[in-house]
């Protein structure tokens, strides 16, 4: 069953893998304006998702900086519940 888009920082792989795991579609955030993305997951370099000013989706940004995967997957759930 999928749960829903969820544009992950390709960096981000044990991230990527637990949200597939657990029923996500995850995408690059380069294509979060392809969907509807319940959130964008950044490694924290660069909140601005791809150093744009203008953000490509109104879902939530998540910064992944010092979060396990299952942190990550626990916030992506309570934002989505939101």
């Amino acid at each position: 069953m999928q749960r829903g888009l969820v544009a992950v920082d390709r960096t981000l792989k044990p991230v990527r893998a637990t949200l597939e795991q657990a029923g996500y579609t995850v995408v690059g955030p380069e294509d979060a304006a392809l969907g509807h993305p319940i959130a964008v997951v950044v490694d924290g370099l660069d909140d601005k998702v791809l150093g744009l000013e203008t953000p490509l989706t109104t879902a939530p940004v998540i910064n992944a900086d010092g979060m396990s995967a299952d942190e990550v997957l626990r916030e992506v759930e309570r934002r989505a519940d939101a």
